[in-house]
């Protein structure tokens, strides 16, 4: 980054720290080092910023998933995996109360599928691959093809088995993998 942006991102920090307890504030910088992670240049202020809104925002799944994100990303995986389940309850929570469509869920989605990658990266092979196993089986709304979770449906949750046993690869798991592999014909549907 150039100078002028390094001071720009020096000036924007102190300002979130001077306002700690205003969750504006702190979802902005996390959201700027969320959606552009090459501009951070400290990764344990962004650590802690992210507690800090999720103790201020409680019942705000998404305040859960961004901590889970921020921890991933500091390579805390076991403290990780709990902000996302955490986060993954509270928006099939709201889904129901709010009587929506998974279509219109694409957060809880992006939870599922982080949850899959720390428990992968973690060893446990078995839990990610239950949980993708489940989301791979999720119906997709055929009235909403563009919604994103449609294409999350599509183009992540379809492959992920297949993309773990690929990862994994003991014996045996090429055919674990190319049987997980959606149909060509199911795909090809979508590509229309």
């Amino acid at each position: 980054a150039t100078l002028p942006k390094q001071q720009a991102m020096k000036d924007m920090f102190q300002l979130v720290m001077d306002h700690r307890q205003h969750t504006t504030a702190l979802s902005f910088w996390l959201m700027l080092h969320a959606e552009t992670p090459g501009i951070q240049y400290d990764l344990s202020d962004t650590l802690q910023i992210s507690v800090d809104l999720n103790t201020l925002t409680p019942n705000l799944p998404v305040s859960h998933a961004i901590r889970g994100n921020f921890y991933a990303r500091n390579g805390f995986l076991a403290q990780a995996r709990d902000p996302y389940e955490i986060a993954i309850e509270q928006f099939l929570e709201w889904k129901q109360f709010q009587q929506i469509e998974m279509a219109d869920c694409a957060l809880l989605t992006k939870s599922r599928l982080q949850l899959i990658s720390i428990y992968y990266a973690m060893g446990e092979f078995n839990k990610a691959l239950d949980i993708a196993e489940r989301l791979a089986m999720m119906p997709v709304n055929e009235k909403r093809p563009f919604s994103q979770v449609t294409k999350l449906q599509l183009w992540e949750c379809r492959v992920m088995p297949t993309k773990l046993y690929m990862s994994r690869n003991r014996a045996g798991d090429i055919y674990k993998a190319q049987n997980a592999m959606p149909k060509r014909e199911e795909v090809e549907r979508w590509l229309k």
